[in-house]
């Protein structure tokens, strides 16, 4: 009943509203907290096939909520009742940034997609923090996204968030920030970075990279990922995700999300797990909408799996559906947890778990 009164009311409702002015409703609408205390463990599947492990850190499912919905760590609690089993809160800029003009977000609803060009819009390190020590990270577990323009902007960033989260994701650069060169995704520059971090790190650390869009860019992310497993990186986030020219948007051009980006998904998560070899955990971003979707990314060599054009197009259950699929594919096909899926599509590991 409750994805039919979002699909049948509230969506269309939301959907006459620019794309933007309908996040910050439902932005406040979570801010408010009001009902989603109501839903106590409802929407959890409480499957232990679903439970992942990551460096030490327990997940009771392997499905989050993307960076970009909640960039200001303003929802976390009543995100916390969905049924994720974990949310990525930012990207977390050093200082406050109104990132670019609208309109800056588009829908394309006959593809289930989106495109973006935000650029980044942030309230900044301290209010983000001042809201993280107010959270409980013993439910749902958050991660926090940061990025900035200097190793000590990463630094200090990291330093202030890492005790109030219970993993971080560094983020090397946003495709649709204007003040943004790219300097992080140059290996020199990353390798600085990862310098300075590393001695730092006391929780699980995932990075997160820009797609490929030559074999030039390809190689390169490819031996970021491997020079980033010798400073210690537990984790990686390539998104299925490109950017598009559409006059629409404030800067002609914006980053696709969606439907649209999981073939391409698939394709990198398949990468990146011949690159890393179970050295590290691969998070799928880029079109996850159903259990089927989580089936095949996992297969693929995923651990977790995120989304966030889905929870805008199905509404607050769509977490649980995702779940309930995924935990009955894997019991139909004989898998009995996440780790044993893990990369079966490739031929590396048996429906047991054994390596082949």
């Amino acid at each position: 009943m409750t994805i039919d009164l979002y699909r049948s009311v509230l969506r269309p409702l939301l959907f006459r509203l620019d794309a933007e002015t309908a996040h910050h409703l439902g932005e406040r609408a979570l801010a408010a907290g009001f009902p989603w205390g109501l839903y106590g463990d409802r929407l959890f599947v409480p499957d232990p096939r679903l439970r992942v492990e990551v460096a030490g850190l327990s997940f009771a499912n392997p499905v989050g909520l993307a960076p970009g919905f909640d960039k200001n760590a303003r929802t976390i609690p009543a995100l916390q009742q969905l049924g994720f089993g974990y949310v990525v809160v930012g990207g977390i800029l050093p200082h406050p940034r109104p990132g670019n003009p609208r309109p800056r977000v588009l829908r394309y609803v006959e593809k289930e997609s989106l495109i973006n060009c935000y650029g980044l819009p942030s309230d900044g390190l301290e209010a983000c923090a001042a809201r993280l020590r107010r959270v409980r990270t013993d439910t749902t577990r958050v991660l926090a996204n940061m990025d900035a323009f200097t190793v000590d902007e990463y630094v200090r960033s990291f330093e202030t968030l890492q005790p109030l989260v219970d993993a971080m994701e560094v983020h090397t650069m946003c495709p649709n920030n204007r003040d943004d060169r790219g300097e992080f995704l140059r290996r020199g520059q990353f390798e600085q970075m990862l310098q300075a971090i590393a001695p730092r790190k006391r929780k699980p650390l995932f990075v997160k990279l820009l797609p490929w869009e030559n074999e030039t860019e390809h190689q390169e992310r490819l031996g970021m990922v491997e020079l980033g497993l010798h400073y210690g990186v537990d984790g990686y986030t390539i998104p299925g995700t490109w950017n598009l020219p559409e006059p629409r948007l404030s800067i002609g051009r914006g980053h696709i999300s969606g439907r649209m980006a999981f073939p391409r998904t698939l394709e990198i998560v398949r990468e990146l797990a011949e690159v890393t070899r179970g050295r590290a955990a691969i998070k799928a971003l880029g079109g996850i909408a159903s259990g089927e979707d989580a089936f095949q990314a996992i297969a693929a060599g995923a651990t977790l799996v995120e989304l966030l054009s889905a929870f805008v197009y199905e509404g607050w259950t769509v977490v649980r559906r995702i779940n309930q699929e995924l935990a009955a594919l894997m019991a139909a096909r004989g898998f009995p947890s996440v780790a044993a899926l893990r990369g079966s599509a490739a031929g590396r590991q048996t429906a047991d778990g054994r390596r082949q």
